[in-house]
């Protein structure tokens, strides 16, 4: 493989893996390992030695459902859509054509998945992929460093986990800007942390019933919205020597070129003798994979009498109000 891809799912072993899997070269069981030049690949070529079990299937599909990334929104949107997590759950003898029609094309992009994003640990390894301590696991969607590409090696196979993706992101650039505040003297350093959740759930319903005696039928809707807000705050103060501030060196700044306010700070302290400025960071860039998100899920017909649907929709926001104080530079 000669790029690395932009997302990977960890497996327990390679028989989770589909025979025409983008990772074959790798495998270490696989007796037949060849490529033929714009060749598109089809399913119906994976052995029966593929397996994957109704709970994994399950699993899997309401964790792609968050995704928000091209090559897997035929079965986002479609789970949001119309392909049921019942009929996943459901032996296909007892679904209708269309539900049937549904699960197939369900279970086929979910084989699409893993064809193009499933690994094993040892895998990932000998492909050279690197991930934060404590990973990979077992089950875990991963996603590319944005960076890969742009900053040092050490991000080009970097993988971060796609649920703690935005997160671990935001520490990241938060810990290089103090770094950067730090290298240009600051003296004080005040952090606000803002953090905002916003959740909206609508919850439909309907029963119908009927015997010899009497026949009837309920429906009832419900709306809940629940916002929270948090805040905290850092302070950090510093005594820094005139003869350890010199003049910032960009390579040592993965996320500084990206960043227009810090550039702005960089020019103002180092050509203007900045003595004080804020700036606000925000976790939302165009690097996030987070968006106002939504998933539908329709509860399981039981006897052909009780249907229901439930949509969810989160939203956060969390951002950073900085402000720092510089030394007074010398002049030279």
């Amino acid at each position: 493989m000669q790029h690395a891809p932009n997302v990977i799912y960890i497996v327990d072993d390679e028989s989770l893996m589909p025979d025409t899997s983008d990772f074959s070269a790798y495998k270490q069981s696989n007796s037949v390992n060849f490529t033929i030049p714009n060749y598109e690949k089809t399913f119906s070529q994976s052995t029966s030695r593929f397996k994957i079990s109704t709970g994994e299937k399950v699993s899997l599909a309401l964790q792609v459902a968050s995704f928000s990334m091209p090559a897997i929104g035929l079965l986002a949107g479609g789970i949001s859509a119309g392909l049921r997590v019942k009929e996943l759950l459901t032996n296909s003898s007892e679904l209708s054509e269309t539900e049937k029609l549904e699960k197939e094309i369900a279970e086929e992009e979910l084989t699409r998945f893993l064809v193009n994003h499933a690994v094993t640990p040892n895998i990932a390894n000998e492909a050279g992929f690197s991930f934060p301590p404590g990973h990979p696991r077992s089950g875990t969607a991963y996603r590319l460093h944005p960076l890969a590409g742009y900053a040092d090696e050490s991000k080009n196979k970097l993988y971060i986990p796609h649920e703690s993706f935005d997160e671990l992101l935001f520490e990241e650039r938060e810990a290089e800007l103090i770094k950067l505040l730090v290298k240009l003297g600051a003296t004080q350093i005040s952090i606000k942390h803002m953090h905002c959740l916003n959740t909206a759930s609508d919850t439909s319903g309907s029963v119908e019933a009927g015997n010899n005696i009497v026949e009837g039928s309920v429906s009832a809707g419900v709306k809940k919205t629940n916002s929270s807000h948090r805040s905290w705050d850092r302070e950090f103060l510093l005594n820094p020597r005139q003869e350890n501030i010199k003049k910032i060196d960009d390579r040592e700044y993965a996320w500084l070129k990206f960043e227009p306010n810090w550039q702005t700070i960089l020019i103002a302290r180092e050509f203007g003798g900045c003595t004080k400025a804020s700036l606000e960071l925000k976790e939302k860039t165009a690097f996030s994979s987070k968006s106002a998100a939504s998933l539908g899920v329709k509860f399981p017909t039981l006897n052909g009498s009780v249907s229901g649907d439930i949509e969810r929709n989160m939203d956060s926001n969390h951002n950073i109000f900085i402000e720092v104080e510089f030394v007074l530079m010398q002049s030279s």
